[in-house]
């Protein structure tokens, strides 16, 4: 009797529940309680250790095989650095030791951050750019409303609480606007993915920064409150952001292979 191999959809959702156990077996032994390396180290940060360089290696298998010219190039070339500028602010954020929240204002993690909201920003945009005559002027408007609408409740957040730094007010500020600018432009490959437009890939990039857009939220509201700890919700929306981000990659791979075979 052959052995039934998991299809790629049935794998992605595999993927999500096992980081998922992760989470709740780390807070059910209340991990932040038991550092790998103290203060800096949890049992969770494996997973931001290991997980985000499968998708810089599987885009990075995408920037070899369509080269330096194009649109499609010079997108996934601006994918893979978004992630790799991402994944060196996970191991700088570890490393300033974060998890202990009394660290305030601007930090080195906070410039890997913002930066890979830039190139990711700039990845959609030249991913988009060989259907931009689908892309009405209605569908950006409606877009830019609804994202813009999750901005709204964010910011309220940080602007009735005490202003204890400036400085770090401003960066909680930063990065729901950051938010936004990169869930507009996955919101429209949203939409056109459901026209058959574009392709898998984008479902996965959507959800991917919807849940990078949830843990940012959380993380502000934990870090307010002062309950941010290692295992949080936060931490998993981060982690399956990565996921999503690796699925979109492979499953574009395996579309690359498919039609040069073809």
């Amino acid at each position: 009797m052959p052995t039934r191999v998991f299809s790629q959809k049935e794998f992605l959702l595999f993927s999500l529940i096992a980081t998922g156990v992760v989470f709740l077996l780390a807070n059910a032994i209340h991990e932040e309680q038991h550092p790998l390396v103290e203060n800096r180290v949890y049992f969770t940060d494996i997973l931001f250790i290991t997980i985000p360089p499968i998708a810089i290696i599987l885009s990075s298998i995408l920037v070899i095989r369509y080269g330096i010219t194009g649109s499609h190039s010079a997108s996934w070339i601006l994918f893979t650095v978004a992630i790799g500028v991402w994944y060196a602010a996970e191991l700088v954020y570890m490393y300033e030791a974060e998890y202990k929240i009394e660290s305030a204002g601007f930090s080195i993690s906070d410039l890997f951050y913002i930066v890979g909201y830039v190139v990711f920003f700039a990845f959609a945009i030249f991913y988009l750019k060989p259907v931009k005559n689908k892309i009405s002027k209605k569908m950006i408007l409606t877009t830019v409303i609804i994202a813009s609408s999750l901005l709204a409740p964010t910011l309220y957040f940080v602007y009735n609480e005490p202003i204890e730094d400036n400085l770090e007010h401003a960066i909680n500020t930063i990065y729901p606007i950051l938010d936004v600018i990169i869930l507009i432009p996955s919101l429209i490959a949203l939409v056109l993915f459901f026209r058959g437009e574009v392709n898998f890939l984008w479902i996965t990039v959507s959800l991917g920064v919807m849940f990078d857009v949830a843990g940012n939220t959380t993380y502000l509201i934990e870090r307010y409150n002062e309950t941010f700890s290692a295992g949080s919700i936060a931490d998993l929306f981060y982690i399956w952001t990565y996921v999503f981000f690796a699925f979109g990659a492979y499953n574009h791979v395996k579309i690359f292979k498919t039609t040069k075979k073809n």
